[in-house]
């Protein structure tokens, strides 16, 4: 089933009222703004004008969805009644955003983490009120894309053009660089924050602890996302189809679909199924 939508990112937001209820939020790039649809028929609940639309992040905690342009903006939808309720520049005299695009919650969801891919910035708000807590210009950190967080919470994961970097949640430094050979888009890291997987010319696979590149598996990944048990991952690139990698075997399968280039991947809560973005709808 294909939702015909312009779309670059999306994510599924689990919304509580009286009964359980799933809710797909759509990005439509280039023009922030944002659907709301049902992940069952694909059918559009709502249309939210203005509301960012490249990388998003799903505030359980406090029934929030913050979102990222590819602009100087952060904003931020409430899921009770899928309305902008803010907009957020978190420039301050020394760092400034102009691009924010890589977006990621702490493990409790009471920190956000907001990089700007073209200034090399990086910003942290507190989720209870949405105040810029703190703030850093990265050194030498120049086309942030992804970036995923350690379980524990002490540790950024940041693909920065042919680079990993490792950056302390604590002091917001730059505390190791691994090269990844290609220029990197995807990243993602396993449930026990042992091994990152980041996409460059192929996906490489890195021991977190040595920080080292153990291994090399023939696959793309502009998107990258590991299954519930973290045995397959997932990429799709910026092309018409998916590489599913079983990780005990290495095997990749490609999986096709109609028309559409992808621009995001993730997975049902429950991990019975995945939506994929593209340029031509929602698979």
């Amino acid at each position: 089933m294909k939702r015909t939508l312009l779309t670059i990112s999306f994510l599924l937001a689990l919304f509580m009222a009286n009964a359980q209820t799933y809710k797909l939020y759509a990005g439509q790039g280039y023009t922030s703004n944002v659907y709301v649809l049902d992940p069952i028929t694909l059918d559009t609940i709502k249309f939210i004008p203005g509301a960012g639309g490249y990388r998003m992040a799903h505030c359980e905690l406090y029934n929030k969805i913050y979102t990222t342009g590819g602009d100087e903006y952060i904003s931020v939808i409430s899921v009770v009644n899928d309305s902008l309720i803010n907009t957020i520049d978190p420039s301050d005299t020394v760092n400034y955003s102009y691009e924010l695009e890589p977006i990621v919650l702490s493990p409790g969801q009471t920190r956000l983490y907001v990089a700007d891919e073209d200034t090399g910035a990086l910003f942290v708000l507190n989720t209870a009120n949405d105040s810029v807590i703190a703030s850093t210009t990265l050194n030498d950190a120049y086309e942030m894309e992804n970036m995923v967080i350690s379980p524990d919470g002490l540790f950024l994961y940041i693909v920065d053009n042919d680079d990993v970097l490792k950056v302390s949640t604590t002091t917001l430094a730059i505390v190791a660089t691994i090269a990844v050979n290609g220029d990197a888009h995807g990243i993602d890291i396993s449930d026990d924050g042992l091994t990152l997987y980041s996409e460059a010319q192929d996906v490489v696979v890195i021991d977190v602890p040595s920080f080292s590149i153990t291994d090399t598996i023939e696959s793309a990944g502009y998107f990258l996302k590991l299954n519930a048990s973290n045995s397959r991952l997932i990429g799709v690139s910026e092309s018409s189809h998916a590489d599913v990698t079983e990780l005990s075997t290495g095997v990749v399968t490609m999986v096709d679909w109609q028309s559409g280039s992808a621009r995001g991947i993730i997975s049902h809560p429950d991990n019975s199924e995945y939506f994929i973005a593209t340029t031509n709808g929602i698979y």
